[in-house]
């Protein structure tokens, strides 16, 4: 028997990833130059291991931070979950249980910088943290949601919500976040992306389906790959005709 795929806190829907060739490209935002916030709700699937660098890691959000790029991310590399921020020199903090406890089941993973501790929560609550000072990561980058832009490690399974703060929230905001996902933390929020059939569509008619930005910032995501999927049910349900990003 089947076992059927819950989404967290009235989720029902979700993009897609194939862990190929899927992924959503963001407009630079703009954000304190030392100071953010990034989130994603997902349901990791497993790694897909490219034979020419079979190394188990998987980027959910890029914003640079990779060799001697600045900018964060948030990425699974074997087991662990990891947050990561660069000024050319790369610094990253994780938790264990991508793969161990967390596969195949949804998980809210959040990483906070308030200019001297990282930290990294895991469906609200603190994994781990690390002291590092003033780390200026960059504001004019492009942020990609299920890929990696170097090595191009796409992420397999589905994301439902991606949030990005020009701010560290605190631990008891990124609890609200886990608890209530319809209804974030406005305060800094540069980035809000949350799936539903209302919020996928070609907004300037070039063809290419667009993941609309909440935040009021206009940051909208160009899909590439990616479907709109509803997630109550297992397997996903492809949505009607017109709502499949092609």
């Amino acid at each position: 028997m089947t076992t059927p795929v819950r989404v967290l806190s009235a989720f029902r829907h979700a993009m897609s990833f194939d862990g190929v060739d899927d992924y959503v490209e963001v407009p630079a935002q703009v954000l304190a130059s030392t100071k953010v916030t990034v989130s994603a709700r997902v349901f990791f699937k497993g790694h897909m291991l490219e034979p020419a660098y079979p190394v188990e890691h998987t980027f959910i959000v890029e914003h640079g931070a990779y060799d001697t790029v600045p900018g964060f991310n948030l990425w699974i590399y074997g087991d662990g979950w990891c947050f990561q921020i660069s000024d050319g020199t790369i610094y990253t903090v994780s938790k264990s249980g991508a793969k161990t406890t967390n596969i195949n089941k949804w998980t809210h993973d959040a990483g906070t910088y308030d200019g001297d501790t990282m930290k990294l929560y895991i469906n609200g609550v603190l994994g781990s943290q690390y002291t590092v000072s003033n780390v200026n990561f960059g504001n004019n980058i492009r942020t990609y949601i299920g890929r990696m832009t170097y090595r191009y490690r796409e992420f397999y399974g589905f994301i439902a919500e991606v949030l990005i703060y020009s701010r560290a929230l605190s631990a008891e905001e990124v609890a609200w976040n886990y608890r209530y996902p319809w209804n974030p933390i406005r305060n800094g929020l540069v980035l809000y992306l949350t799936a539903h059939p209302s919020y996928v569509k070609d907004i300037d008619g070039d063809g290419v389906f667009e993941w609309l930005d909440l935040s009021g910032f206009g940051n909208h995501g160009k899909i590439y790959g990616a479907t709109l999927v509803e997630v109550i049910k297992s397997p996903s349900r492809i949505l009607s005709p017109s709502r499949v990003i092609k």
